[in-house]
């Protein structure tokens, strides 16, 4: 274009008018993923957390229950519960990254000689990553929850078929009360009353011998 005075000016761009509301397709797909993201993380956040509260106050007294029992079962109900964890931590964690990016994803650049440089990820890449983040965390997360299903039905079928074993304190007769055995209920008959001690050795006690026996919590 010619001006005043025989000048040239040259128009670099598009004269079109841009919509500032209107943000790049790749960022507002990424916002998306990442919204989606943040709200099914806060509720699986608060349903591993009621869980976790139940868990801090039954799962030692289940443990303990299995320990008096058996150790195999108890080391099965252990088992159950660290990958029930586990799962959980994992999809904190994906479901993390997915929601904010953070923690970032550690990738081993291959460097071909010391001047090249890990050019930074595209858009596309960063929503394929946190679609592919978001996936994993529901799987991690359907696990757990299965753990923690298959964790209860566990301790419901075992103590439906073998109860908790009572422990119990025998007192010979008198005012003054004097402990003869304290352990676990084993058997009672005409004879007598069974108890088996901490250390494994079953004692018989006459109830000729016996005052009472008493429930206790523990020895």
């Amino acid at each position: 274009m010619t001006g005043e005075g025989g000048n040239m000016y040259t128009f670099i761009g598009s004269i079109a008018p841009t919509d500032p509301s209107k943000a790049p397709p790749g960022g507002t797909e990424l916002a998306s993923v990442r919204g989606v993201a943040k709200e099914w993380l806060a509720a699986t956040m608060a349903l591993f957390g009621l869980l976790s509260f139940s868990g801090l106050f039954f799962g030692a007294e289940t443990l303990k229950t299995f320990e008096d029992q058996d150790i195999e079962l108890a080391w099965r109900f252990a088992g159950f519960l660290s990958l029930a964890v586990g799962s959980a931590a994992g999809c904190t964690f994906f479901g993390t990254r997915a929601a904010h990016g953070w923690p970032p994803r550690f990738v081993k650049a291959k460097r071909q000689d010391e001047t090249q440089r890990k050019s930074p990820r595209s858009a596309q890449q960063k929503i394929d990553q946190a679609r592919m983040d978001l996936k994993v965390a529901m799987g991690l997360a359907g696990l757990a929850v299965l753990m923690i299903l298959l964790t209860v039905l566990f301790v419901l079928f075992t103590q439906l078929e073998k109860p908790v074993p009572v422990t119990v304190q025998v007192f010979a007769p008198g005012e003054i009360e004097n402990v003869l055995v304290c352990g676990k209920y084993a058997s009672a008959n005409a004879d007598g009353i069974s108890v088996t001690k901490p250390d494994g050795g079953l004692v018989i006690n006459p109830w000729t011998e016996v005052g009472k026996v008493t429930a206790v919590k523990s020895c």
